[in-house]
C-alpha cells in the first residue's frame, strides 16, 4: 500500500512540475518585449541560477526601410554559455508614438499573433506558440513583416527567455533587444528597365524625397559586378511624385544587361533598388541571333555570331560603318539548329559598325551593333 501511495505522489509531482514548465511555454502574455510602457518576460521568469549567458537578435531588416515592402524577419535566442533546454520569444514593431505598425504573415506553426492595449493603444505582437529547443546554441523563429504604406522610422523590440526544463522559473534567463530602422531618404515606387531598339530605357518614380542628392545608375554584364554609368540629380522636393528616365545607348554591346539604382542621401548614406534584367535577343522568321562576341572586339580578332534556326536558310552577312558604306560581306548556309559563324575583323578600323543579316530577297531582317577597338 505504501509503495502504491509513493508512486501516486511521484506521478502527481511530475505532473505538477510539468505544469510549471508549461507555464507560458506557449502563447505568453503580450507586452513583455521591454518596449516603452512594457515589462519583460522577467516579470515571471527570473533568477538565472544556471548562469546562462546569451542574447536575442533580430535579422532580415535593412537599415533603411522601403514603404509597403515585405521583409523576412528572423528572431533568434542565442545561448552562448550554459546548457539551456528551450527558449521562447516575443516581438513587436512600433512607430515613434508607440503604436503598432506593419503587418505579419507567413509565420511558422510555432508562432502566434496577439494584441494588448498599452499606453492607450492596441499593440500587436508575435510570439512563440510552442517553445523551441536549441540547435547549435540558437532557437530561431521566422516570419514576414510588411512595412507601412507611409514613410516612417520603426522601432523593433524582441525579448527571449532561456529555460532549463526543470519546472521552476529560478533558472530562467531573459534577454531583450531594440533595433531602430529609419525610412529611406527617398521612397521609390517604381523602377523598370526595358529594351527599345538597340538601347535600354530606364524609368523610375519616387513618392517622396528628403535630403536626397542624386541617383546613380549602375550596370553589370554578369549580375555581380556593377559600374556607375550615369548620375542624375534628385529633385528633392518632399512628398511630390517625381518621374525620371534615362537611355543607355550602349546597351547593344551586350546580350544580357543588369541594372540597379543607387539612391544617395546628403550624409552619404545610400540604398539600392531591385535589379532589373534586359535581354537582347534578335529574331526574325525562325532565325534567332543568340550572341555576338567578343563585343567590343579588338582589331585582328575574329567576331563570332551564334545563330539558331528552325529551318535551313541562306543568308548574307554584311558589316556597315557609320557612314553606311559596306565594309565586309559573307554568304552563309544556315542549318537547322545551332550555328556559329566566324567573321574576320582584319580590315576594319576603330569605330562602330552594324552587322546586318540579309535574306535571298535582300531584306535586312536582323541587325546588331559592334564596337571595334584598337
Amino acid at each position: 500500500m505504501m509503495q502504491i501511495l509513493q508512486r501516486i505522489y511521484v506521478a502527481f509531482g511530475l505532473l505538477f512540475l510539468g505544469a510549471l514548465f508549461l507555464n507560458y511555454s506557449s502563447d505568453p502574455p503580450e507586452g513583455r518585449t521591454g518596449a516603452p510602457g512594457e515589462s519583460t518576460c522577467a516579470t515571471c521568469h527570473s533568477g538565472n541560477s544556471n548562469n546562462y549567458t546569451g542574447d536575442v537578435t533580430i535579422s532580415g531588416l535593412p537599415a533603411f526601410l522601403e514603404v509597403n515592402t515585405t521583409y523576412t524577419v528572423v528572431v533568434c535566442v542565442n545561448n552562448t554559455s550554459g546548457d539551456a533546454f528551450q527558449a521562447g520569444y516575443q516581438f513587436t514593431a512600433l512607430d515613434a508614438d508607440g503604436m503598432s505598425v506593419g503587418t505579419y504573415s507567413n509565420f511558422e506553426p510555432e508562432s502566434v499573433l496577439g494584441t494588448r492595449t498599452l499606453m492607450g493603444d492596441a499593440r500587436e505582437y508575435i510570439d512563440h506558440d510552442f517553445a523551441k529547443s536549441f540547435v547549435m546554441g540558437s532557437a530561431c523563429w521566422s516570419f514576414d513583416w510588411t512595412s507601412p504604406a507611409t514613410s516612417m522610422a520603426v522601432s523593433f523590440y524582441a525579448a527571449g527567455n532561456m529555460v532549463d526544463g526543470f519546472g521552476n522559473t529560478g533558472g530562467d534567463f531573459v534577454v531583450t533587444t531594440e533595433q531602430v530602422n529609419i525610412p529611406l531618404p527617398v521612397s521609390l515606387t517604381r523602377f523598370e528597365a526595358f529594351e527599345k531598339g538597340n538601347m535600354t530605357v530606364l524609368e523610375w518614380e519616387t513618392a517622396s524625397e528628403r535630403e536626397t542628392t542624386h541617383f546613380e545608375i549602375e550596370r553589370s554584364t554578369d549580375g555581380l559586378n556593377f559600374e556607375t554609368i550615369e548620375k542624375i540629380q534628385a529633385l528633392d522636393n518632399g512628398d511630390i511624385i517625381n518621374q525620371y528616365s534615362y537611355e543607355d545607348k550602349s546597351a547593344f554591346l551586350y546580350k544580357t544587361v543588369y541594372y540597379r539604382l543607387k539612391m544617395v542621401d546628403l550624409d552619404g548614406s545610400f540604398a539600392y533598388s531591385k535589379v532589373e534584367v534586359v535581354e537582347f535577343k534578335l529574331e526574325y522568321n525562325g532565325l534567332v541571333l543568340d550572341n555576338v562576341y567578343p563585343n567590343p572586339i579588338g582589331k585582328n580578332e575574329t567576331l563570332n555570331l551564334n545563330l539558331f534556326s528552325n529551318l535551313e536558310k541562306q543568308v548574307t552577312i554584311q558589316i556597315i560603318d557609320v557612314t553606311g558604306q559596306l565594309k565586309y560581306t559573307q554568304a552563309a548556309d544556315i542549318t537547322a539548329g545551332n550555328n556559329n559563324i566566324a567573321l574576320p575583323i582584319v580590315e576594319l578600323s576603330k569605330g562602330l559598325y552594324t552587322i546586318l543579316l540579309v535574306d535571298k530577297l535582300q531584306n535586312q531582317f536582323i541587325q546588331h551593333k559592334v564596337l571595334v577597338t584598337e
